[in-house]
């Protein structure tokens, strides 16, 4: 019964496209039985390690003419020099077919560890995973209270079951889901300045403000950008969803068979409405993530080059702060035009994407602690600040005294972290990657073509879609 329930949601993970976020509850088990940790120097072992997009070998970075070192000679310095009888391997994939690669890789034990992006929990209910329990407690010297974010270790489910009874991954990573608006462009029209907190309403006034022909440019403005063409990237939605109150529904994705949905409401149909609103003052290619490409750039306008969109939603502005790094931190011209609030839900805040770093099912015995340790160190605080000054990723740490004051996005990011919640309206939920997502999209397109989609249509058919859903999830473990 219980293999015809993973088999199900492994092939439903199987039909999905790729984003960029227990031994009990159904997915993995502990594996080898840990009494306790031993000291560093005395780990031995082998350790396979899958990386996504972690810029393991040097390059240089776009955005600061920096040289990137990359982390195999990170590694070869530091973890080696902290666990010199542990002999690792390390592998970069691309995001492209980064699922299918992840769950073939974990799943016959061809690595040992690996991050994962949006796709854990899946992994998890699928029964590739390790639960990590047992070696969180045996390890007496690693404190994840101590170490990482209270929200993103207390509630994400991109390292825990929905049920909160098992453990499977440590967070490394963090996406940086913050709202950021030209503050020169609201100047230039006359607009009222964002709220540190920004309701969807103050979004929209704002968006329609500043879209149209700017008086000191001459160039066509925008109102607003967001991410929406790829299979997960519906942040804006889900933020909306969270100010709304449409959860989706009640239960787990552990137990899809008995989730009750709750799709076709008024407040599921507010964040559409919204959503909608959202999309009139957009540019013409944004539903291709096109169009922004100025946006966080103060470019000389007589060489013809000027931002045009006035706020881009759920964004890190990560190129802002890459600047301001290269400029030696003496121009903050870019840092004081470009202005972070808070993202559009409940007291500021939004969705929250947490890249773990897992554990293979399949880690042999005489290899499981050179597995935790490589583990521990990917997402330890060491690394996760190397990782901050190197490529600007979004530290899951506690600890921010290492941020510099005038990086006020990260604070921001950090703060909405702490305060995160996670719903059925999430990319760890099967069908909310596979109907919800191309749902929102299809409705968007059809409202920038200039249509006036029947919002009660489209929710009373994913209302249908996840009951049959949830029914042939049940059906399977009979």
């Amino acid at each position: 019964m219980k293999k015809k329930v993973l088999a199900l949601l492994l092939a439903a993970m199987m039909s999905l496209s790729l984003v960029a976020c227990g031994g009990g509850g159904g997915g993995g088990s502990t594996g080898g039985t840990v009494s306790s940790i031993s000291s560093d120097s005395e780990i031995s072992g082998n350790v396979k390690m899958q990386l996504i997009e972690y810029s393991i070998d040097p390059q240089q970075d776009t955005s600061t003419q920096k040289e990137i070192e990359g982390y195999r000679a990170y590694f070869e310095r530091e973890f080696s020099k902290k666990y010199p009888n542990v002999k690792w391997e390390m592998e970069e994939i691309p995001w492209d077919n980064s699922q299918q690669k992840g769950q073939v890789s974990l799943s016959t034990g061809e690595v040992d560890i690996a991050n994962t992006g949006a796709y854990a929990s899946q992994y998890w209910y699928g029964g590739i995973l390790r639960q990590i329990d047992d070696l969180i407690a045996a390890d007496t010297n690693f404190k994840p209270l101590d170490l990482y974010a209270n929200g993103v270790w207390n509630n994400s489910f991109s390292i825990q079951s929905y049920e909160k009874d098992a453990r499977f991954g440590l967070p490394a990573v963090m996406g940086q889901m913050y709202t950021v608006y030209d503050s020169q462009i609201f100047e230039d029209f006359g607009a009222e300045p964002l709220p540190e907190k920004p309701t969807p309403d103050d979004i929209i006034k704002a968006a329609k403000a500043t879209t149209g022909v700017n008086p000191r440019t001459g160039q066509q403005n925008y109102g607003l950008h967001f991410l929406a063409n790829r299979s997960t990237d519906v942040f804006a939605f889900v933020a909306l969803t969270y100010y709304t109150g449409a959860t989706g529904g009640e239960g787990s994705i552990g137990k899809p068979g008995e989730i009750k949905w709750d799709l076709n409401n008024d407040k599921m149909k507010k964040a559409f409405e919204y959503i909608g609103e959202y999309t009139k003052y957009t540019n013409p290619g944004f539903l291709q993530n096109q169009g922004n490409e100025n946006f966080g750039k103060v470019v000389d306008l007589d060489e013809g080059v000027e931002n045009t969109i006035a706020i881009v939603l759920d964004t890190a502005a990560s190129g802002i702060w890459a600047r301001y790094l290269r400029d030696g931190q003496s121009d903050t011209t870019e840092l004081d035009r470009f202005k972070c609030v808070y993202n559009v839900g409940p007291n500021g805040i939004g969705w929250v994407a947490v890249d773990p770093i897992v554990m293979s099912k399949k880690v042999k015995d005489d290899n499981l602690q050179a597995a935790w340790a490589a583990m521990k160190f990917l997402t330890g605080q060491e690394t996760q600040i190397y990782q901050f000054e190197q490529v600007r990723s979004v530290p899951t740490l506690k600890d921010q005294s290492f941020i510099p004051e005038k990086y006020k996005g990260l604070k921001i990011a950090m703060d909405i972290a702490n305060n995160c919640q996670y719903t059925l309206i999430d990319e760890a939920n099967p069908f909310f990657v596979s109907n919800i997502v191309p749902a929102v999209q299809n409705y968007m397109s059809q409202v920038k073509e200039g249509g006036s989609p029947n919002i009660d249509e489209i929710l009373s058919t994913l209302q249908t879609q996840a009951e049959e859903w949830s029914a042939t999830q049940a059906q399977a473990s009979k």
